[in-house]
């Protein structure tokens, strides 16, 4: 057995990553039904940009709890229990690290953006809309709870830690946006997305050569 599918089983049981992709799939699947309970405005994707904004950023946090569960409750829990040894057993540090890092966050939003691309061509829907800003936003907010988790090794003061970076993350944009600068969200994307890449590195480092068991 790989160690990919050592860790899905470990999350979602008998059928692993194919519970994972049919989890994604329902979510996915249910963007084009909300969509479709605002016909015929949003057949026009001049009229429906606003709609579609609620709709699918409202899809993004549901992924990202998902993501939570896995990375708070999958990995933290393996390592508080110390259950984490048995993957050491299987191979480096450094491969368990990425490939937590895939099974926990990337599959779900590779995942997600796949099945929803797919489902809203078949349901006929425009493809011209922006969804970089929200993936920015779920690997930056996915990416802190991986590093809060390694850090703190316990999965509820890693969740409370969590929910409170995450709050005030919120309402710092809001007052910086309010106070000093009205910027777009896809520059705030950006942003966080570098954010994000700096976050993965030091969670790299806590986990491979600081994190005692």
């Amino acid at each position: 057995m790989s160690l990919i599918n050592f860790i899905a089983k470990n999350r979602y049981g008998k059928w692993g990553i194919i519970t994972y992709a049919e989890v994604i799939f329902d979510i996915a699947v249910s963007v084009p039904i909300a969509l479709s309970l605002f016909n015929p405005v949003t057949r026009n994707p001049s009229n429906y940009s606003t709609i579609f904004d609620i709709v699918i950023f409202t899809e993004v946090l549901i992924v990202l709890i998902l993501t939570l569960r896995n990375s708070i409750f999958g990995l933290g829990q393996d390592i508080a229990d110390l259950t984490i040894i048995s993957l050491f057993q299987m191979g480096s540090r450094r491969r368990v690290f990425f490939e937590e890092f895939l099974v926990d966050i990337l599959f779900p939003a590779v995942l997600f953006l796949a099945f929803l691309y797919f489902v809203l061509y078949l349901s006929g829907f425009s493809l011209s809309f922006q969804i970089a800003p929200y993936i920015g936003l779920y690997l930056f907010l996915s990416t802190a709870s991986f590093f809060f988790t390694i850090t703190l090794k316990k999965p509820l003061r890693s969740l409370g830690v969590f929910l409170l970076f995450a709050f005030s993350f919120f309402v710092l944009l809001n007052h910086f946006n309010a106070l000093f600068v009205e910027i777009s969200f896809l520059q705030i994307s950006e942003i966080l997305l570098f954010s994000s890449l700096f976050l993965l590195f030091i969670s790299y480092l806590v986990f491979t050569r600081v994190l005692s068991l």
